[in-house]
């Protein structure tokens, strides 16, 4: 059964020039020599991704290019699959929401080395459960309070976006707004501990800071906007699932009990087939949220669909991965810790599962039944339904 995440013929010629350099920069022993760097990721892979333009693709002249949604999945599943922790699904998040209108003329600025893949960019508060409350004062906002929610790479970025929730009368809004993360005088950052080796830091504004502000952004927009920034990380996840399912197999195959292979088992062999299941139907679903949103189509239901079903069934493929493995699968020499870890922490980055259930709902009709998650579908007849 194949789990890879589906492309057009188009993307063909891409796709194969992803795995051909991601075999050759990722291996597992690099990998696990970045997480003892300063830097927490592998820059020289870094550099060969953004030498490509491989980095900036996805960042059009007026914000965020949809179309390339594709390729940009596609490339971060890659990633994912080999477990190699990137500053890339941060940077294309923070492209997404900086598409946001508005956005001030000094965010913008900031946030203009993207486009040159300059510098790692943080997003915080980019999940279905953080809010981030401030308050307009005349030409600018001052939060409610200081402290922000720990954020992945927020260590090596030099650029913050925060999206700050205001009030513009009786309106709820958001103002997502780009601060220079270098800038003492407004931010104080404290390295924070985390599951995985995503250089994570708490950020702290100044009592005296005062952000400049331009225009809202409406909820319903701002909503759409944050679950595709959700979905990219739900097209990295399934790479990670395929990453850990690719051990599993391996692994039962090769790993002998009373004379024979784990995989002879019929028990394991219905804990891989029940993963494999569950992980090619999350796949499946997030292809199809990616396509809807790349082409302008309604895409937002399903998409917050794929991102809690990817979630949960990764964080199960990751549960049967170390139970299989037995002990090897907690040891710094097998690879499985740094898939098992990756995968719990991205997961949790999108909100916790109820906040995650919460999102479907916000975008069901008012009499929707499950089968209007996909737009333009209707009921079968068996089930009942018109």
């Amino acid at each position: 059964m194949t789990t890879t995440m589906p492309v057009s013929a188009a993307d063909r010629v891409f796709a194969d020039s992803v795995t051909r350099l991601l075999d050759r920069s990722c291996p597992y022993q690099r990998i696990a020599d970045t997480e003892a760097s300063t830097d927490g990721y592998d820059t020289a892979l870094w550099s060969k991704l953004t030498g490509l333009g491989w980095t900036t693709f996805f960042a059009g002249e007026t914000g965020f290019d949809r179309s390339s949604l594709p390729p940009l999945a596609l490339l971060l599943s890659e990633l994912g699959r080999r477990g190699a922790a990137l500053p890339l699904l941060q940077t294309a998040m923070a492209t997404v929401l900086a598409s946001a209108p508005g956005l001030t003329a000094t965010g913008r600025s900031l946030l203009g080395g993207i486009g040159y893949g300059e510098h790692p960019v943080a997003v915080v508060g980019a999940d279905f459960g953080s809010r981030i409350h401030a308050d307009l004062e005349g030409d600018g906002v001052r939060l409610a309070s200081p402290a922000l929610p720990a954020t992945e790479w927020l260590q090596e970025a030099r650029t913050i976006v925060v999206p700050l929730h205001v009030r513009t009368g009786r309106r709820a809004a958001v103002l997502p707004v780009a601060l220079p993360a270098a800038d003492s005088r407004i931010l104080r950052i404290t390295p924070v501990g985390t599951l995985d080796n995503e250089r994570a830091a708490r950020a702290v504004l100044t009592e005296d800071a005062l952000i400049g502000a331009a225009e809202p952004v409406g909820q319903r927009r701002w909503r759409s906007m944050l679950v595709l920034a959700c979905l990219l990380r739900a097209a990295e996840l399934t790479g990670l699932g395929r990453g850990m399912l690719d051990l599993v197999l391996q692994h039962v195959r090769r790993r002998e009990v009373f004379g024979r292979p784990l995989a002879r088992f019929q028990a394991v062999q219905h804990m891989c087939a029940d993963a494999a299941t569950r992980l090619r139907s999350a796949t499946l679903l997030t292809a199809e949220a990616v396509e809807l949103a790349s082409t302008d189509r309604d895409f937002e239901r399903t998409a917050a669909t794929a991102i809690y079903t990817t979630g949960r069934a990764v964080a199960g493929l990751a549960l049967t991965a170390a139970q299989l493995h037995g002990g090897i699968g907690f040891t710094a020499e097998f690879p499985l810790n740094v898939y098992f870890r990756r995968a719990k922490a991205q997961q949790m980055r999108s909100g916790s599962l109820t906040d995650q259930v919460d999102e479907i709902g916000r975008w069901l009709p008012a009499a929707g039944h499950w089968w209007s998650l996909h737009p333009g579908s209707t009921a079968p007849p068996w089930a009942g339904g018109n």
